[in-house]
């Protein structure tokens, strides 16, 4: 007998209109797969669920979706606030047939991630993350019974999508979580405080002092509590109750935007700031630490040495500059084409 595994995938119609459920249904025939032994069907659509962001499987195969209907403009679109939504397939047929509302409140709109790790719901929403813990396992939450707690404050942009994502428990317990590139000033619970700036302006040239205050331009170049100078987008881990934030990566968004759009699908940028040259990365540094609005003088982040055990002399930089022989496509000379 032929095995044929499926593929289900949430089908969800948005809609300026009131009445979801007469929107028609995306063709399914519109996926494709390359494995005769795998087939696309239907798990779940709206009304059951509203435009998702992000979901994750609890231990029973439970699904939690986070909705963004308040997304940007249409931020007071549902100003009872986005909900954390469970679908489940009750009966095994492959197909959903209960949604549930764990949390709605106005606080959220257009939550970026949401994590179910044991009886706790881990939703990032900016400026925070929040963790909903369900001690009475009803699957609902209630203020007057569980419990709220902000573990970590300060990632800008709560109206953008660049902003802090989920949370995902590493084999080593630790929970990772990263974060988009419209700044972030946060302290952990261990007292240690980070100043994550970015060349990007996610206010598009209008003057506005952020969110929280400020413009990620404004704090780019400052040094964080680790001694380290961070900036864009950045990956983190750290203990479950939020202490011990360990920046485990960041980006250069200047670097990335110089490469033509075949070198940026030829390559990932960790690669360029890991094995790059020295020189070069300096003088980015500076260029980015400028647009930014910050000093260019002094010492610029010695604290981004090459990765352990590589060298510009081995295999991969030799093929690195052969690719990119043009030192300008690194050093903020002619944009690459």
């Amino acid at each position: 007998m032929k095995f044929v595994a499926k593929i289900s995938i949430l089908t969800v119609i948005l809609t300026a209109q009131s009445s979801l459920a007469a929107e028609p249904v995306v063709p399914v025939d519109h996926f494709k797969t390359s494995d005769p032994e795998l087939e696309v069907t239907i798990w779940a659509q709206s009304p059951m669920l509203k435009n998702p962001t992000n979901f994750d499987f609890d231990k029973d195969g439970r699904l939690y979706v986070a909705e963004g209907v308040n997304y940007r403009r249409h931020y007071e679109r549902q100003p009872e606030g986005d909900r954390i939504v469970i679908l489940e397939d009750s009966d095994g047929d492959g197909k959903a047939d209960k949604s549930s509302v764990f949390v709605q409140e106005p606080f959220l709109r257009a939550p970026m991630g949401v994590a179910v790790i044991g009886n706790k719901v881990v939703v990032s929403m900016a400026p925070d993350i929040v963790v909903y813990t369900d001690l009475n396992g009803d699957r609902r939450f209630d203020p007057a019974v569980d419990k709220r707690e902000v573990l970590l404050t300060g990632f800008n942009g709560r109206v953008h999508d660049h902003t802090v994502h989920s949370v995902t428990v590493g084999p080593d317990g630790q929970w990772y979580w990263n974060a988009g590139n419209c700044g972030a000033v946060f302290t952990d619970r261990s007292g240690k405080t980070f100043r994550i700036g970015s060349p990007y302006d996610p206010y598009y040239g209008n003057k506005s002092s952020g969110d929280l205050g400020w413009n990620p331009r404004e704090i780019a170049g400052q040094k964080s509590d680790d001694g380290h100078v961070w900036i864009g987008g950045f990956a983190a881990r750290m203990n479950p109750d939020g202490s011990g934030v360990h920046i485990i990566g960041h980006n250069r968004y200047l670097i990335w935007r110089r490469f033509s759009k075949r070198q940026r699908r030829s390559a990932r940028l960790p690669h360029f700031i890991s094995l790059g040259i020295r020189k070069c990365r300096v003088r980015l540094h500076r260029r980015e630490t400028e647009l930014a609005g910050g000093s260019a003088t002094g010492p610029v982040n010695g604290n981004l040495p090459m990765a352990p055990g590589r060298s510009r002399h081995d295999a991969f930089g030799r093929r690195l500059r052969r690719r990119f022989s043009d030192r300008n496509r690194f050093c903020g000379g002619e944009r690459a084409r």
